[in-house]
């Protein structure tokens, strides 16, 4: 978990770091935002809610992905140097319930990386659909998580390469088929789970015109 300190560390750092970097962008990610659940992927409502306010204090200019990178891509030579994109992984309802009343409140975009067979899931834990609907509607960003989850850079021992990721690719594009059939909706962002590399699986992203993140 970061702390408030810490987080207010970080930021200062990431100032001066790229200070005089060109377009340059910080992506934050989060999980839960809650009290009790994992520590290591969990920030409590109070520290996010400071988080947000050092953001806001701090000249940095709170951005979506897709608004960044168009940017980017058009050689806008006029925009924040210091941006900041606000993420979340693995679609938990805490992002409802918790982060997204503050982001709206201060009318600032973010992206929800989205595991598509989490969502709807009994007990609680995880966004429904309905919500995330409520959350693209007032601005959010929804983008690609892979289908449940797994460690796909881990390819299993007996399984050829080429089957291999042709079976990524796959569960790539079920989690993009419901995610349009639920959201009216195709993501071009995708966020590998556990933030797990394999250069295979990103060409195989990246020919399936994807913008991968770790």
């Amino acid at each position: 978990m970061i702390t408030t300190d810490r987080f207010l560390l970080v930021l200062v750092f990431l100032f001066t770091l790229l200070h005089n970097s060109a377009h340059a962008l910080v992506i934050l990610q989060y999980h839960h935002i809650a009290d009790d659940t994992p520590f290591s992927t969990s920030t409590k409502p109070e520290v996010f809610a400071a988080h947000l306010e050092h953001l806001a204090q701090s000249g940095f200019n709170i951005v979506s992905l897709s608004e960044h990178f168009s940017q980017q891509n058009e050689g806008d030579a006029s925009a924040n140097a210091l941006e900041v994109a606000i993420t979340f992984d693995d679609a938990y309802r805490s992002i409802f319930t918790e982060a997204f009343p503050l982001l709206r409140a201060r009318g600032w975009p973010f992206t929800i990386f989205v595991a598509t067979d989490l969502v709807g899931r009994p007990g609680g834990r995880y966004l429904a659909w309905d919500e995330l609907k409520a959350m693209k509607a007032a601005g959010a960003e929804i983008a690609n998580h892979s289908t449940g989850h797994q460690h796909w850079a881990r390819k299993p021992v007996k399984k050829s390469l080429q089957a291999w990721s042709d079976e990524f690719l796959q569960d790539t594009l079920r989690a993009q088929e419901t995610l349009e059939t639920h959201l009216d909706f195709a993501p071009k962002h995708y966020a590998l789970p556990y933030g797990e590399y394999h250069p295979l699986l990103v060409n195989q992203l990246q020919a399936a015109n994807f913008l991968v993140f770790g």
